[in-house]
């Protein structure tokens, strides 16, 4: 699992200033025994590389489906939420035989296992019974967050087996931001029809190749 960590410095940093320091202006003594008391005020912060790309790919995707169609406002973090859970409880059944062994992991979702479908499922359904009309604007960023979203797997560790090359989350990325573009080019009428084909190809394409 990919993860940044700030952490204090060894306990032992007063007792090497505190040793015989003669010679040493006053004034230096002083700053420097200030600079190791100011290391117990120093606490270890980590930061979880997956969790933070997912959140970043969420934001691209808000920022552009709100720009399209400022409509959407009103119902966005309720397709996220959706879609979250959705991602997940879709990933936990399709690798029931891990998490029935370790029921606690289920939602540990910042170590990574959210499945598109899911969120298509759920996020998707949601939408279709609320705002059928601005299906469009949705679905136009999509293919750019599920690009960044595959970032995400890379630094965590997942689905590294070559494709010409290129490990599978790399691969899926790259053509995910060719479909962006191709959907952006489009009618606002076909944008649904053209991201449910094109990512559905991508995975036929990729599916055997994915582990």
């Amino acid at each position: 699992m990919g993860q940044l960590t700030i952490y204090s410095p060894p306990d032992n940093t007063a007792t090497c200033l505190s040793a015989d320091r003669s010679g040493i202006p006053e004034e230096t003594l002083r700053a420097e025994n200030h600079s190791a008391g100011s290391y117990e005020h120093t606490y270890m912060i980590t930061i979880n590389s997956y969790g933070f790309i997912v959140g970043v790919a969420a934001v691209v995707w808000w920022s552009i489906a709100e720009y399209l169609e400022p409509k959407l406002k009103r119902v966005i973090p309720w397709i996220l939420l959706l879609s979250l859970v959705g991602a997940r409880v879709y990933h936990v059944f399709e690798y029931w035989d891990y998490y029935q062994a370790d029921i606690l992991a289920i939602p540990r979702v910042w170590e990574g296992g959210l499945s598109i479908w899911g969120a298509l499922l759920f996020g998707g359904g949601y939408l279709a019974f609320r705002v059928k009309n601005m299906m469009w604007a949705v679905v136009t960023p999509l293919p750019l967050a599920q690009a960044i979203g595959r970032v995400a797997n890379g630094v965590n560790g997942e689905f590294t087996h070559l494709v010409i090359g290129v490990p599978w989350w790399g691969m899926e990325a790259m053509l995910d931001l060719i479909l962006f573009g191709l959907i952006w080019g489009m009618k606002k009428e076909w944008r649904v029809g053209g991201y449910l084909l094109g990512y559905g190809l991508i995975r036929l394409v990729l599916q055997p190749y994915r582990m």
